[in-house]
C-alpha cells in the first residue's frame, strides 16, 4: 500500500439516531471501524476527520426549497427523532451528520483533484467515506429508503462544475437500485452511471433506463459470485473502459452479501475484493481518482469484513 489512500470518518456519524431495531443503525459503523482498525488492517490508509459543508452544497443535486424544508424539520437537542418517510429517520444530530458526509465527499474530490499531479506519483488517489445515513435513494425532491440527500450525486455534479470534468463515472453495487442517484443525474446524460441490484425489492416501481451511459442491471434473487462478477465484467467494466473516466465515484453498498437480512443475493467478501481491484485497475488505466461512499449493508459482521475486502481490492 502507498500513502495515497484516505478514509474519511467522524464519530458524529454514529450520532445519527434511529429507532430501536432499525437496520440502518450506528452499530454498522462501529463494527466497520473496529474491524479495520484492529490487527493493523488499516495500515497505509490515512484517517481524515471531515469538515462540514454548508447546507447549500446539497443544491448541486437538490432544489433549494427541498434543502431548506429538510433542515427546517430538524429536531432540537433532546427532542424525539422524526420519520421523513416510513423508513427514514431524522434526529437532532442528523443535520451535522449529513453536513459531514457531504464534507467527506467534497474534501475527497478536492484532495484528489487539487493534488492530482503529486498524488499520481504514488498511484491513483483513493478515498473511502465511511458515513451515514446513506444517500443513493434520495431523489431530487424526495427522502426515502434511509436516505435524505444524494451525496454521490452531489459529488458527481460538484466534480463536474468545480473541476470541469466531463467524463464522470458513478458505480453503484448496492443490492438496491440507486434510483436517487439516477434521478439526480438525469440532467447530466453524458455521465456514466451503472447500478446493479436485486429485482423486485425496494425501491419498487422506480424507472430504470438503459443507454450507452446508463447501465441499470437487475439481478434475480440468489445471484451468486459467478453471475455477479460476470455481470460487472461484461456489462459494466467493459463499457467503463470505453468511456475513459476522469473520475470514478462509487456508491458502495454491501447488502448483496449472503448474510444480509434485507435481500436474497449470495455474495461473499471476495466479490467485494473483486470490485475494488477491478475499479482500481481501470482507474489506474485512465489516471482517474476513486472516491467511494458507504451505502447499505445491514449484517454488521459481514458488512465490516466486506468493507475491508473492498478496501484491500482498492489498495491492491
Amino acid at each position: 500500500m502507498s500513502d495515497n489512500e484516505r478514509i474519511y470518518y467522524s464519530s458524529c456519524f454514529q450520532e445519527h439516531q434511529v429507532s430501536l431495531g432499525h437496520p440502518e443503525c450506528p452499530e454498522r459503523l462501529q463494527a466497520i471501524v473496529e474491524f479495520i482498525q484492529s490487527e493493523n488492517r488499516a495500515k497505509g490508509w490515512q484517517w481524515c476527520e471531515p469538515q462540514m459543508v454548508q447546507s447549500q452544497w446539497f443544491e448541486y443535486a437538490h432544489p433549494s426549497e427541498y434543502v431548506k424544508q429538510i433542515f427546517a424539520l430538524l429536531p432540537d437537542e433532546g427532542e424525539p427523532f422524526i420519520y421523513l418517510d416510513g423508513d427514514t429517520c431524522w434526529s437532532s444530530q442528523s443535520g451535522k451528520a449529513v453536513l459531514l458526509a457531504g464534507g467527506s465527499l467534497k474534501e475527497a474530490i478536492d484532495w484528489s483533484m487539487s493534488d492530482k499531479k503529486d498524488c499520481m506519483r504514488n498511484g491513483i488517489p483513493i478515498s473511502f467515506c465511511l458515513s451515514r445515513p446513506p444517500g443513493h435513494h434520495a431523489e431530487r425532491m424526495v427522502a426515502m429508503g434511509f436516505c435524505v440527500f444524494g451525496f454521490v450525486g452531489c459529488a458527481a455534479i460538484y466534480a463536474h462544475r468545480q473541476y470541469a470534468l466531463e467524463r464522470v463515472a458513478v458505480l453503484d453495487f448496492d443490492v438496491h437500485h440507486g434510483n436517487g442517484t439516477e434521478d439526480i443525474l438525469g440532467d447530466y446524460p453524458t455521465f456514466f452511471f451503472a447500478s446493479t441490484y436485486q429485482q423486485a425489492i425496494f425501491p419498487a416501481g422506480t424507472i430504470a433506463q438503459n443507454n450507452v451511459y446508463r447501465k441499470c442491471l437487475p439481478m434475480p434473487a440468489q445471484t451468486d459470485s459467478c453471475a455477479f462478477q460476470s455481470l460487472w465484467e461484461n456489462d459494466v467494466f467493459s463499457q467503463l473502459m470505453d468511456y475513459q473516466p476522469q473520475c470514478i465515484l462509487v456508491s458502495a453498498g454491501f447488502d448483496a452479501h449472503r448474510n444480509d437480512p434485507l435481500a436474497n443475493c449470495l455474495l461473499i467478501e471476495e466479490d467485494f475484493y473483486f470490485l475494488g481491484k477491478r475499479i482500481k485497475e481501470i482507474a489506474t488505466m485512465y489516471q482517474a481518482p476513486v472516491i467511494a461512499n458507504l451505502e447499505g449493508g445491514y449484517h454488521v459482521d459481514s458488512l465490516a469484513k466486506s468493507v475491508y475486502a473492498f478496501m484491500q481490492g482498492l489498495a491492491h
